[in-house]
């Protein structure tokens, strides 16, 4: 996987998966197997006590969170539409886009600031 995936699946700006992966290669969970054109293409892969901790890992809250939606009768998941509809009201307009977009990318429009620094090819 690369340090650009990773941030993807996390939804979280490059630089920060790339201090991630910083940390993980410097606990041993992680190497990396390429260095790549730049840091963001850099693939990275699990060391054996990375695998070792990842089995040990509990759910993601994601999975927990559908499994108990999906263990809901139809009368509870209507009350919890209705009950949420003020919350994703007060969230403002949506974008099916921006789901994928990380929180502080979103934000940096919102309140504009310096550029963030890009590495170069």
């Amino acid at each position: 996987m690369r340090v650009l995936d990773l941030a993807k699946a996390l939804a979280i700006h490059v630089s920060s998966a790339r201090g991630l992966t910083t940390q993980l290669e410097t606990l041993g969970l992680v190497r990396r197997i390429d260095t790549g054109p730049t840091d963001n293409a850099a693939r990275l892969a699990l060391t054996d006590a990375g695998t070792r901790l990842l089995r040990r890992a509990p759910a993601p809250a994601q999975g927990v969170l559908t499994a108990a939606l999906e263990s809901l009768d139809d009368q509870a998941l209507a009350d919890l539409i209705l009950a949420l509809r003020p919350l994703v009201a007060a969230m403002g307009p949506t974008q099916d886009r921006a789901a994928l977009i990380p929180l502080a990318d979103t934000m940096r429009v919102a309140a504009p600031g310096p550029e963030p620094r890009r590495n170069s090819p």
